[in-house]
């Protein structure tokens, strides 16, 4: 395994020589791939000024003319060459939850596959491809020869499975945004409706995430993202279901709200988010991360309280139009329904009729009708914002 300090005193010898008008790209890809990779990662720190000792270096990873060519190169086009190659790219892998029906290979298909739109067919796997990845497939989970694949099961589908060579946006950081917010792919108008509607939010919840050290992302799509996570099945989703087709989510460990113009139906077809379905994902996601910044409240016994009242208050038929919220509200160890009725009505709850788009759109009436089924929760959440804003 490659040494930190080894790794940082490689990456000063190969700046020193690039600085001194040396070519070190022999030197550089001679070196095992476990090593290159480690002084890569020196590298970005070096780039980000994280390394003290390295005052040019964000000059020399950009590149020097050395021999007046008119062409940058040295250290400079090794790194970016670098940057540019899988293997200084982390991919995270997916964990898949198989649907009623789905074969191993049908699962390294749609892996291989993953952020193709339905007709594009020249970049599809071939069975080649596609038996190669089931079986990659079959190790990394151990699964015995023949093995029968059960609906519910759980596969780790590695991420370099998941749309091969294709990668993510670079995010680009967007100016004059109430939150910090980087673009990945996403139209302007989706940036403005974004500051629109954190605008609207009070100031204290606005401020309350600014402290917390909440971020957003605003993308094209999950593959504008991370293409290695579109097999992922998001939690609360269906067997056979991917992130994909996930319009929006909060990854609390980044502490990002991550919005997306499209995403994909079940037919594979893009669907893109309308403006006030997409203003909606940025107050859900909002509620996930107030949740957060308050001690999790939807993990409280008052909280727990108010939303079993509400729940076994439903009707067969707010139970069917709200089953996702549901989620574990038959299991104490399952705080999924919680915590999305906690979001949901704190963004139902915000919403701010003046940045409506389209009276008529599906969006109003759902969140009029998840108030009414959930009152209780409703009156909670808004207490807890009260006690915050005084």
């Amino acid at each position: 395994m490659a040494n930190t300090e080894t790794s940082e005193n490689t990456a000063r010898h190969l700046l020193k020589d690039a600085a001194q008008g040396r070519d070190i790209s022999e030197a550089y890809n001679n070196l095992p791939n476990e090593e290159k990779r480690a002084i890569f990662q020196v590298m970005n720190k070096m780039e980000r000024g994280e390394i003290p000792g390295f005052p040019s270096s964000k000059l020399l990873l950009e590149g020097v003319d050395t021999d007046d060519d008119g062409t940058k190169d040295q250290l400079g086009s090794v790194y970016n060459k670098a940057k540019k190659t899988s293997v200084f790219r982390d991919r995270p892998d997916s964990v898949y939850s198989v649907y009623d029906g789905d074969t191993l290979n049908g699962i390294a298909e749609k892996s291989l596959n993953s952020c193709l739109a339905p007709d594009d067919f020249k970049g599809r796997a071939d069975a080649g491809q596609i038996e190669k990845a089931a079986a990659r497939i079959a190790k990394e989970n151990e699964l015995p020869a023949g093995a029968k694949l059960e609906s519910g099961d759980e596969l780790v589908i590695p991420g370099n499975l998941v749309a091969p060579g294709r990668y993510g946006d670079q995010q680009k950081l967007v100016k004059g945004m109430p939150l910090p917010t980087s673009n990945m792919g996403a139209d302007s108008d989706r940036l403005v409706r974004t500051k629109e509607v954190l605008n609207s939010m009070p100031e204290p919840v606005l401020d309350l995430l600014k402290d917390s050290g909440v971020k957003v992302v605003v993308s094209h799509d999950l593959c504008h993202e991370e293409p290695s996570q579109a097999m992922d099945t998001p939690r609360g989703y269906g067997y056979g279901e991917t992130a994909e087709q996930s319009p929006a989510e909060y990854d609390p460990d980044a502490k990002e709200l991550r919005v997306r113009q499209n995403y994909k139906l079940h037919d594979g077809t893009t669907k893109v988010s309308s403006a006030d379905d997409f203003a909606d994902s940025v107050r859900h996601e909002s509620g996930h991360a107030v949740d957060a910044a308050l001690g999790e409240i939807s993990h409280t016994k008052q909280f727990e309280d108010a939303y079993q009242k509400d729940v076994a208050a439903l009707s067969q038929e707010q139970r069917d139009e709200f089953d996702y919220y549901l989620i574990g509200s038959e299991n104490k160890e399952d705080l999924t329904g919680r915590e999305e009725t906690f979001a949901q009505a704190f963004a139902a709850g915000l919403k701010d009729e003046k940045l409506t788009s389209n009276p008529d759109d599906a969006t109003h009436e759902t969140d009029r009708n998840f108030l009414k089924a959930f009152p209780n929760v409703e009156k909670l959440v808004k207490e807890k914002l009260q006690d915050h804003l005084d």
